[in-house]
C-alpha cells in the first residue's frame, strides 16, 4: 500500500476497492482491473438508462425517476474511474 499522503488523492471508491482486494489477497491491482470496472460502470448507465426509459413509457414515473438518478451514480462512478486511469 502507498503512504498516506499518496493516498489522498484516490477517489474513495478506487481506494475502498483497493482495500477491498487487498484485503482478500489481491494485492497489485494493474489499470486493467480499473478498466474494466469502468466499462462494467458505463454498461451498467446504459442498462439503468434504457429501463427508466421503457417505465417512463409505462407512466411509471417514480421508478423511473429512480433508475435515472441510479444511473447517473454509475456516470459519476465512471467520471471518478477515469480521473483514476489517467493517473
Amino acid at each position: 500500500m502507498k503512504p498516506r499522503q499518496a493516498q489522498q488523492n484516490i477517489p474513495d471508491g478506487v481506494m475502498k476497492t483497493i482495500l477491498m482486494n487487498h484485503l482478500i489477497g489481491r494485492k497489485k491491482i494493474t489499470k486493467t482491473v480499473y478498466l474494466n470496472i469502468y466499462l462494467e460502470s458505463i454498461n451498467e448507465a446504459h442498462k439503468l438508462l434504457r429501463e427508466s426509459v421503457l417505465l417512463f413509457k409505462n407512466k411509471s414515473y417514480q421508478r423511473s425517476y429512480f433508475l435515472s438518478f441510479s444511473a447517473l451514480e454509475e456516470i459519476s462512478n465512471h467520471k471518478l474511474r477515469q480521473m483514476f486511469l489517467q493517473v
